[in-house]
């Protein structure tokens, strides 16, 4: 957990626009599937505004459990992993990676491209 703080302003926004005590929290759930109540228990315990989820195992951005994970006031972005041969046989897609954050923040998603390095 880290938490970002670059002033006491309880709005968590400063006079520049910047977002000051940000709270992160991140997470290799290895499948999100049967974790949807921990995981969002935990963005509210722990008073969370971006929450990292790795090893998601989803399927695609339409997810029921990314959707349960997220609280009312919270979006999410998500990447899936390609899902390979070994994948397709299994029937699991391992990978993925989610990002579940406070609405309020403003967000752009970018996409690098297709590194072979890493499947």
């Amino acid at each position: 957990m880290s938490k970002i703080k670059c002033t006491d302003n309880t709005d968590n926004i400063d006079n520049t626009g910047t977002f000051c005590n940000t709270k992160f929290g991140i997470v290799n759930a290895c499948s999100v599937a049967n974790k949807t109540a921990i995981l969002s228990n935990y963005i509210h315990s722990e008073a969370l505004d971006v929450f990292v989820i790795t090893e998601t195992w989803h399927e695609n951005a339409e997810s029921v459990a990314l959707r349960r994970i997220a609280p009312p006031d919270f979006a999410y972005i998500d990447y899936i992993m390609e899902c390979s041969n070994v994948c397709i046989e299994s029937f699991v897609n391992h990978g993925g990676i989610a990002i579940v954050f406070k609405r309020l923040f403003k967000h752009q998603m970018k996409v690098a491209g297709h590194h072979s390095d890493f499947v």
